[in-house]
């Protein structure tokens, strides 16, 4: 992505999670193996890394133990986490789809998929009530 483009990637935020009360939003996720599934996630800044929750090892083909295990605090705690990396694209309406690589740490603890403040080292993000866009930087 060159400094001078504009693009820009929206996602509607997900109603069947709106009682959650935080946006929430679907990315297109892959693992070692370069199959992509939707993944439900909320975006979260105050997480230092992007966070998925129990499932995401089977579901993207990510070997346990496969990565470097760390953790961080959270509101009930400290969280335990494996990081690995995975593919993460962003449908652009106005070009083609753009594909990021991201250290995700694969997290047990957690219910619901964290996007963090990693994904930020990419992009400029926008929340919205009803919308989260992703500016590339």
């Amino acid at each position: 992505m060159s400094r001078g483009a504009s693009l820009a990637a929206r996602f509607r935020c997900e109603p069947r999670f709106t009682s959650l009360r935080v946006p929430t939003i679907e990315l297109w996720v892959a693992g070692p193996p370069a199959v992509f599934h939707r993944m439900a996630g909320v975006v979260d800044s105050g997480a230092a890394v992007t966070l998925l929750g129990r499932g995401a090892y089977e579901l993207l083909g990510v070997p346990r133990g496969s990565g470097t295990r760390g953790d961080m605090p959270g509101l009930t705690g400290q969280l335990k986490y494996e990081l690995c990396p995975v593919q993460m694209r962003l449908h652009l309406a106005s070009g083609p789809d753009v594909t990021v690589w991201v250290r995700a740490g694969f997290c047990e603890q957690i219910e619901h998929n964290l996007f963090g403040s990693d994904l930020l080292d990419y992009f400029n993000v926008l929340v919205s009530r009803n919308e989260v866009t992703f500016m590339a930087r």
